[in-house]
């Protein structure tokens, strides 16, 4: 054999080679896309979702601590129990009901929080205190401050 005839043996040889990789390639190709079809419909529903819920308005700090709103009330008393909960000797064992005795709106960003609280006192015993809780948002600063008024 000469050569020349090897060397377009040898060609054809990679040429096929190469043909079979494209092929194969193709194939895998057209399987990958199957294979995610479903999951290119589940990502575009999420994508939809977080576009929606982006678009939907949040309310602002404004509405969410200082109006006259079931919301706000309820923000108040959640933080004014966490005012107290820090407050105490063993945080971890106070116990408070889920609404409160009392809210009242003081207007500009200021509630009146009046609730209960069951914690453990300094002899180990559980105890059941009434607390009057002043607390006020700041809008400027974005920060919370309270007052105690009573702890019972």
């Amino acid at each position: 054999m000469s050569k020349n005839s090897e060397g377009d043996e040898k060609m054809k040889r990679l040429e096929e080679a190469h043909r079979k990789n494209v092929e194969d390639f193709k194939k895998s190709t057209k399987e990958l896309k199957e294979a995610l079809r479903p999951i290119r419909w589940l990502l575009v529903v999420v994508m939809l979702l977080v576009a929606f819920f982006l678009m939907v308005p949040t309310p602002s700090n404004k509405e969410k601590y200082c109006g006259d709103t079931d919301r706000a009330a309820g923000s108040a008393y959640v933080r004014a129990q966490s005012f107290i909960k820090r407050s105490l000797r063993e945080p971890e064992s106070a116990i408070a009901p889920s609404s409160p005795i009392r809210v009242g709106w003081l207007g500009q960003c200021s509630f009146l929080v009046v609730g209960s609280i069951r914690a453990k006192n300094g002899f180990g015993g559980y105890v059941q205190n009434i607390y009057a809780v002043k607390t006020h948002y700041d809008l400027e600063t974005d920060r919370h401050s309270f007052t105690l008024i009573s702890f019972d």
